[in-house]
């Protein structure tokens, strides 16, 4: 959001880095989404099986 506003930013670089961002969000999302429950998990949180 902030880097069009940075001087000597061009449109390509601007559109690289979010890219880049979008990349590394959705990297993260998904390191998150698959990493096994931890065992300190309160029981009553799990849901029934």
């Amino acid at each position: 959001m902030l880097v069009p506003l940075w001087p000597g930013v061009s449109h390509r670089q601007a559109r690289q880095f979010g890219i880049a961002l979008l990349v590394l969000a959705l990297g993260v999302a998904m390191w998150v989404r698959m990493d096994p429950i931890a065992d300190t998990v309160a029981v009553y949180s799990l849901k029934p099986r």
